[in-house]
């Protein structure tokens, strides 16, 4: 073992320590872990008290019961008008498949997602996780540089963080290392 390490160069080990440590983050979408995405789906819950399958979605995704999401999120997509709830039924749609491990459909309904969506950095943020795991690096830059500029105040303190990681992942797999360095 000496001997392989004095053959590696400080800054191989460095990386190669960094790509076996570092894995992508998603727990901040969950809302127990993102006080700003739970504290909206309680708001929309109330401003929507009549649309039940709406309130299911909702329940669903914080009870963290995917199937479920997946059932009543298509049929609240299938019948909504409204942009906001509709958005909210994406992301939430999207999320239940990323954690049902279908991450092509992940993709597809997070990229229904308008940018009016007030997480629309949480969305492009996993979008740009999607990429990093199926191994799509320049995707991953596109999606995770979108998240870095559309981070809100309230969600800066959970967002920048993962983002910024999640770059410096896509910089090291595509051999960028001083661009992976500044993150």
């Amino acid at each position: 073992p000496e001997l392989f390490l004095n053959a590696m160069s400080d800054k191989s080990i460095l990386i190669t320590l960094l790509l076996f440590c570092f894995t992508t983050v998603s727990a901040q979408y969950r809302p127990a872990y993102n006080a700003p995405l739970y504290h909206s789906l309680k708001r929309l819950q109330e401003k929507h008290n009549r649309n039940d399958d709406f309130i299911m979605v909702c329940n669903s995704y914080i009870d963290e019961k995917w199937d479920s999401t997946l059932y009543f999120t298509q049929k609240v997509i299938a019948e909504q008008q409204d942009q906001e709830i509709l958005d909210y039924s994406y992301f939430i749609r999207g999320y239940g498949f990323l954690k049902s491990k279908v991450p092509q459909e992940a993709k597809n309904s997070l990229q229904q997602v308008s940018t009016a969506f007030e997480h629309y950095e949480l969305t492009r943020n996993i979008l740009g996780e999607i990429a990093l795991e199926t191994e799509q690096y320049e995707m991953a830059l596109q999606y995770l540089k979108e998240a870095e500029a559309h981070s809100s105040p309230q969600q800066k303190a959970i967002v920048a963080s993962t983002v910024k990681h999640n770059l410096g992942i896509a910089y090291l797999h595509l051999g960028k290392f001083s661009e992976a360095e500044s993150y």
